[in-house]
């Protein structure tokens, strides 16, 4: 009898697993005007308690069912409407509420009697571009600038920085820690003092640059914080042995990296969304892949500029972009593979209308310059 060694074999597939692991496809689905989306430029996003989804754009809020939109916006009648189209961020209180920034203040949502009302009069022509909750049933928001606080039981209204101190993003984790970040790449705590600690500091450990504006901060699985910059990518910090470290950046991609959200979907990836496309990042490998827009691609992102991320309760992912719309993701969309003519050797080519099948294969069908396995 011939033994066979299998154990090259298996450590060849280990080592390949990453690799086949990506080859994956990721086939999108559009919203856009013409499905019913107020407007492309999609600022913000959430799902709420109920199961909408919520988008906010430069021309009105969107509420979606699964099938339909409905909008919201500056022009309904009534003194409790919103008091700007230009919606720019997006939260639900432990009320089921939800909190709306606007360019022109922050308001609130009450779905019982779906009224718009305006926090104070102190915001209301203010820019809040991001609103976040904690566990003590507050809500944190930028306002021009200035981070404040708002205790939804007792509606008292808290300022916690000043005008000398700009604050570009917030953050709330786990255990109750506030952190936000600024232009100048700095990040500040808030503990149970209640007082501002400079945390990091970008400048002083990388150098005097105008590379590190803060523009998102968020807490990932195991209880570290990732931080999203303007230029310089995406770095880990480490609570347990006060480490940063950039895991995606300059470093890697030999370019500028510009980050506006970031989500962790499950244990083994994160998803960044940045000016650049779709990065999909493998945790444990540090290996990653950039989906960008393709124009012969119909099944491909819509647009480069990917100003959001969220995952709803089903596991689908849904992106919201600037000059595309919405693009909503699902990993049983890419059950049935789609093949698209491209220029190059071995690939589809030509608009052939024809289907074949060979005996105890799968069926093949090309129409319409697209193509799909069955």
């Amino acid at each position: 009898m011939i033994m066979i060694n299998l154990k090259p074999l298996r450590l060849l597939f280990i080592l390949l697993l990453p690799s086949l692991l990506y080859a994956q496809p990721y086939y999108f689905n559009h919203y856009q005007i013409n499905e019913g989306l107020s407007n492309n430029a999609v600022i913000c996003s959430m799902q709420d308690s109920q199961g909408f989804l919520w988008f906010g754009t430069k021309d009105g809020l969107n509420r979606f069912d699964g099938n339909n939109f409905k909008h919201f916006d500056a022009t309904q009648s009534g003194k409790n409407s919103l008091g700007g189209n230009n919606i720019i961020s997006l939260k639900e209180d432990f009320r089921k509420r939800i909190w709306i920034g606007t360019d022109q203040g922050i308001y609130c949502y009450d779905p019982v009697d779906e009224q718009f009302r305006l926090l104070s009069k102190q915001f209301e022509n203010a820019d809040v571009p991001v609103i976040v909750t904690d566990q003590r049933k507050r809500i944190w928001f930028i306002s021009n600038g200035m981070l404040y606080c708002h205790d939804l039981v007792s509606h008292a209204i808290q300022q916690f920085t000043k005008s000398d101190l700009y604050i570009t993003s917030i953050s709330c984790t786990k255990n109750g820690t506030v952190f936000f970040g600024t232009p100048e790449g700095k990040i500040f705590q808030i503990g149970s003092s209640g007082k501002p600690a400079l945390m990091l500091d970008f400048q002083a450990k990388y150098g005097p640059k105008d590379w590190f504006s803060i523009e998102k901060i968020m807490e990932n699985r195991d209880g570290d914080l990732l931080i999203g910059t303007s230029k310089t990518g995406v770095y880990s910090y480490n609570f347990k042995n006060k480490s940063l470290k950039s895991i995606l950046g300059p470093d890697k991609l030999h370019q500028f990296l510009y980050v506006r959200d970031i989500i962790q979907p499950n244990d083994h990836e994160y998803w960044f969304a940045t000016e650049s496309g779709l990065f999909i990042y493998q945790i444990a490998s540090g290996n990653y892949i950039n989906i960008q827009k393709e124009q012969e691609n119909p099944w491909g992102i819509s647009d480069n500029a990917i100003y959001n991320i969220l995952q709803d309760k089903d596991e689908g992912i849904w992106l919201g972009t600037y000059f595309g719309g919405i693009n909503y993701y699902h990993k049983n969309n890419s059950i049935i593979e789609k093949f698209l003519p491209q220029d190059r050797p071995g690939s589809l080519k030509g608009s052939v209308v024809s289907d074949y099948q060979k005996r105890h294969q799968p069926r093949y069908m090309d129409r319409h310059r697209k193509r799909r396995s069955i």
